[in-house]
């Protein structure tokens, strides 16, 4: 209220608490958002090598030239049999049939695929070379993965030259079959590193012999729905 000679006059002001910045809470926020955002790039960096191979393997990256594909697929596997050493390469292919052997007769005289296979459409030579280009003429790569394979040199060699081609943005299907049970396992440190972390995340099926028949008859199903959608011709296989 106030007065003078004029007369009286009265006001009414109200007053509000100022409120003090909380400077903890102002900086807390982007700290914690840098942390995150870094944590998440350390992440993808880390794990880079693994997103990029199952992306690549779930959609088909790079064009397919069928002009410069000789074959459906490119078979690697190992020899399984127990026999003793200087067994032919026929006797290792008898009774009981492992699943290299299946896997021919199915693919290649059922269901029509043309097989690449190391001891029949390699030539013998300079080794490296003659793997990388019949992967390159291969639509697909099938490694079937055991004890045996894991500590063959020539079948890593295989293995690995696959997952390169994977990373090079080819159009190359890469499906890696297990004979055995825990293959977490056979997973040891000798391995490239590349190979170890391939194994982890490429696509995988599982056999195991002796299964029941309805086991059989799925898997079956399922390598039908992973093999390629057509099958090369025989006549782009003759050149002038």
């Amino acid at each position: 209220m106030a007065s003078n000679t004029v007369g009286n006059s009265s006001v009414t002001i109200k007053l509000k608490k100022k409120i003090k910045a909380n400077w903890p809470s102002l900086v807390r926020y982007p700290i914690v958002s840098l942390l995150v955002v870094s944590g998440l790039g350390i992440v993808l960096h880390v794990k880079w090598l693994e997103l990029q191979l199952i992306y690549r393997s779930h959609f088909r990256h790079g064009q397919l030239d069928e002009e410069k594909k000789e074959f459906d697929v490119f078979l690697s596997y190992v020899c399984t049999s127990e026999e003793v050493e200087g067994v032919s390469k026929e006797a290792c292919e008898t009774t009981p049939k492992p699943l290299e052997v299946l896997l021919r007769q199915v693919l290649e005289d059922q269901w029509g695929y043309r097989l690449c296979l190391m001891e029949r459409d390699v030539i013998p030579g300079v080794y490296t070379s003659d793997v990388v280009l019949a992967i390159q003429r291969s639509r697909m790569l099938i490694c079937l993965l055991s004890a045996e394979y894991l500590s063959n040199n020539n079948a890593i060699f295989v293995l690995e030259s696959g997952v390169q081609a994977l990373l090079q943005k080819s159009a190359l299907k890469l499906l890696l079959i297990w004979t055995n049970k825990a293959p977490a396992a056979l997973i040891h440190p000798d391995l490239p590193t590349q190979v170890q972390r391939a194994l982890k995340v490429l696509p995988r099926m599982y056999w195991t012999s002796g299964q029941p028949v309805r086991a059989t008859s799925d898997f079956w199903k399922s390598l039908r729905k992973a093999m390629p959608d057509h099958r090369m011709k025989l006549v782009s296989l003759i050149k002038p």
